[in-house]
């Protein structure tokens, strides 16, 4: 026979281990979403921060701006820009966005971004597949070639 006690105290504890519901940081990307833990891990991360007001817009197109922000986020290199503000090289300089100024004079810098034909950045514009491939080689390329020399030059010899 069992004892009567334990089995009051065992569901009494387990009772008190229910666990709260998991809250998504974006009001529109629900917990079960499919992508939920990966959004959740880069913004966790600091990657992405969302389109604002608690909003993420997952089915919304990224920009140019957008999205060179994230890979820079990504790489960890957002410290590389000039404090506060970066000037970049670009004629539409003053249309980027404050937030992805800096890491666009970074993506500059090392080579993932360059101007259009008459030195135009364009960071407002949708990304398209062909800038995104152009951007995904040039990360390849970077992290290929270029990573390892940019951290021996620029931090160890600091």
């Amino acid at each position: 026979p069992q004892d009567p006690d334990l089995v009051t105290r065992t569901a009494t504890t387990n009772r008190s281990k229910s666990t709260a519901a998991e809250v998504s940081p974006f009001s529109d990307v629900a917990t079960n979403d499919p992508f939920y833990s990966e959004i959740k891990a880069a913004n966790v991360k600091g990657i992405i921060q969302g389109t604002g007001q608690a909003m993420f817009s997952p089915d919304r197109s990224i920009t140019t701006a957008e999205a060179v922000t994230i890979l820079i986020r990504a790489l960890g290199l957002e410290g590389l820009a000039p404090w506060p503000y970066a000037v970049t090289p670009f004629v539409d300089n003053d249309d980027i966005p404050a937030y992805a100024r800096n890491a666009t004079a970074v993506a500059y810098r090392i080579g993932l971004v360059q101007g259009d034909n008459r030195g135009y950045f364009k960071p407002q514009e949708n990304l398209t597949w062909e800038r995104a491939s152009a951007l995904v080689y040039r990360l390849i390329q970077y992290m290929g070639e270029d990573l390892v020399k940019d951290y021996r030059e620029r931090f160890l010899n600091y």
